[in-house]
């Protein structure tokens, strides 16, 4: 049982460590800039009056009794999951390695570091879809109530940052071109997990590989959760049992590999 929950109480064994730690990431991000936290409104109106117009007016390309805005909104919203996962992990290749003294002194819980960046992406996150909801209901899209289901989707896209943080922060201390390869991955990640297309636009004979990506299971789930209305339990229960399989190996394999941290920093 210890071992079931010990991943979880890293994050509320000192709840005021933790805390700290993350209003600290959170203004890391902004504190060079001019706008500060302005940024965290702006970022997500650019991105989604880009995407309006792209796929609303230039693109707009849509599935059977969806609206051009709706089409352009949906897209919107499943890139604001994505990037949960792509932010997050990213940022979690270098968590390790641009702060050896840190980890050397090892003064606050090492596991801790590769999953601070999870919580600006959060925050990004909730700004975002307040935004898109507000837009859609301005626009005249149709809302269903299953909208404000979405962060019940997100908690295994959380549990699957997380634990891909912790193998992507510690591999990166002994493999610095893990960072390099890693990047390359996500901007592939990004047009295969269905952010921009549906499953069912897939070619027959791929679709049942495609189906078991996580990524793709999210994509089509926040599109349903969002404006279809539709709720899909055997795809979010899948997405949870992934999570949690990727959440404990992570975690696990960072704290088998942490004791050679200081020797290669």
């Amino acid at each position: 049982m210890r071992r079931i929950v010990e991943p979880f109480l890293l994050l509320f064994r000192d709840w005021n460590l933790t805390r700290e730690l993350f209003r600290r990431t959170l203004v890391q991000r902004f504190a060079a800039t001019r706008l500060g936290w302005w940024w965290m409104i702006m970022n997500p109106l650019l991105l989604i009056g880009v995407y309006l117009f792209m796929f609303a007016v230039i693109f707009p390309s849509r599935r059977e009794g969806e609206t051009a805005v709706q089409h352009a909104l949906s897209i919107s919203q499943c890139l604001m999951v994505f990037y949960i996962f792509s932010d997050s992990t990213g940022a979690a290749c270098s968590a390790l390695v641009r702060q050896p003294g840190l980890v050397k002194r090892q003064s606050i819980p090492l596991a801790l570091l590769p999953v601070l960046e999870l919580y600006p992406s959060l925050v990004q996150f909730a700004l975002c879809t307040a935004l898109i909801l507000g837009v859609g209901l301005l626009a005249g899209a149709a809302v269903p109530l299953s909208y404000l289901a979405l962060p019940v989707l997100i908690v295994p896209m959380i549990l699957m940052s997380a634990g891909i943080s912790w193998i992507l922060a510690a591999g990166t201390v002994y493999f610095r071109d893990l960072e390099a390869f890693y990047g390359h991955f996500s901007r592939i990640s990004l047009y295969t997990s269905g952010v921009f297309w549906g499953l069912a636009q897939a070619p027959t004979a791929l679709q049942p590989y495609f189906a078991t990506l996580p990524l793709m299971q999210i994509s089509e789930l926040t599109r349903g959760f969002a404006f279809g209305g539709k709720w899909h339990w055997g795809q979010l229960g899948y997405t949870y049992a992934v999570g949690l399989v990727v959440f404990y190996i992570g975690y696990y394999t960072f704290e088998r590999l942490k004791r050679g941290f200081a020797d290669h920093l």
